[in-house]
């Protein structure tokens, strides 16, 4: 009987470690106390979301520099099945992490938002515009709205398709930048090439605007992060409004 007791221990014991430590780096923990269930079978096929929505809150507060006071998560497609508060944990860990010094998790990431004075929401939909998933963020500051769509399909991995008005196709990769310009001849010329003299390669970019010759924004997925002395290159460019740098975890 001792013997038998040990192993059981020790299978427990291994099981729990695996859970932590895939719980400190970012994922969700299926046995949890104060966290939905998540059963093995469930947590393989919406860890992508998972980490999704975790990618779409970094992007978010990263965009959003001032103080916001509300946060407003709505699902559509086949993830309205699925019990989502998960995701509004792993939004706002997300959003956390580059926002205060404190360590964050899923476990105290709503109580964070409650002690700043942040509403968090949630809806489930029905329209997820062909998507077989759709995730939209509406982040509201004292000064503006931010709105944020997110998709995820397992042959081309997570995707943000719209940011405010801006239709887009961008795949986030670890150092990215923003760009708000306006559209004019040759201003995607003049941003690879700075980029280039500073020895920062572009790996991806998408691009949208409203209309010709209008305001429109270029996204970047880039090899390393660009200091301060490149972002400030970069605004002064004349056909450029902003450019913020997106460093993703």
């Amino acid at each position: 009987m001792l013997p038998l007791q040990r192993r059981l221990k020790k299978n427990v014991a291994e099981q729990v470690a695996t859970e932590v430590l895939q719980f400190l780096e970012g994922e969700p923990a299926i046995h949890a106390l104060n966290l939905p269930y998540l059963n093995k079978d469930i947590y393989n096929k919406w860890a992508p979301i998972h980490k999704l929505t975790k990618t779409m809150g970094e992007i978010a507060t990263q965009l959003m520099q001032q103080p916001v006071k509300r946060v407003n998560l709505a699902y559509t497609g086949e993830i309205t099945n699925q019990d989502t508060s998960i995701f509004n944990r792993s939004f706002l860990v997300g959003f956390f992490t580059h926002r205060i010094d404190s360590y964050v998790n899923e476990v105290n990431a709503p109580h964070i938002a409650k002690e700043r004075g942040i509403q968090v929401g949630q809806l489930h939909g029905d329209d997820s515009k062909g998507y077989s998933n759709l995730i939209q963020a509406i982040v509201e500051g004292e000064t503006k709205t931010l709105q944020l769509y997110g998709t995820y399909h397992k042959e081309f991995g997570a995707r943000i398709i719209q940011l405010n008005d801006f239709q887009i196709d961008f795949q986030p990769s670890k150092h990215n930048l923003f760009v708000q310009h306006f559209d004019q001849p040759g201003v995607i010329g003049k941003v690879g090439n700075l980029l280039g003299d500073h020895g920062v390669n572009i790996a991806t970019m998408q691009v949208g605007r409203k209309q010709e010759g209008g305001k429109a924004i270029m996204l970047l997925g880039i090899d390393k992060a660009c200091h301060k002395g490149v972002i400030e290159a970069l605004q002064e460019i004349t056909e450029i409004e902003s450019v913020s740098s997106l460093e993703l975890t």
